[in-house]
C-alpha cells in the first residue's frame, strides 16, 4: 500500500497517536474515579457501622439496667 499524499501519511500518524490519546485519557480517568468510588463506599459503611454499634450498644446498656433492676424487684416481691 502506497501512500502518494501527505494528507494520507498525516492521517496514518495523526489517528492512532489520537486513539492511543484518548484510551490514555478513559484508563486515567477509569481508574481515578473507580477510586473515589471506593473511598466514598468505605466512609459510608464506617458510618453505618459506627451507628449500628452505637445502637446496639445502647440497647445493651439498657438491657443491663434491666438485669441488675429486675432481680431486685422480683426478690421485694417474692418476699411480701
Amino acid at each position: 500500500m502506497k501512500l502518494k499524499s501527505i494528507q494520507s501519511k498525516f492521517m496514518l500518524l495523526l489517528v492512532p497517536l489520537i486513539v492511543a490519546t484518548l484510551f490514555g485519557i478513559v484508563a486515567f480517568a477509569y481508574v481515578n474515579s473507580k477510586g473515589l468510588i471506593n473511598n466514598e463506599i468505605g466512609l459510608k459503611m464506617q458510618q453505618q457501622l459506627e451507628s449500628v454499634t452505637s445502637s446496639i450498644n445502647g440497647k445493651l446498656v439498657v438491657h443491663r439496667k434491666v438485669g441488675k433492676w429486675l432481680p431486685g424487684r422480683l426478690s421485694l416481691h417474692l418476699t411480701s
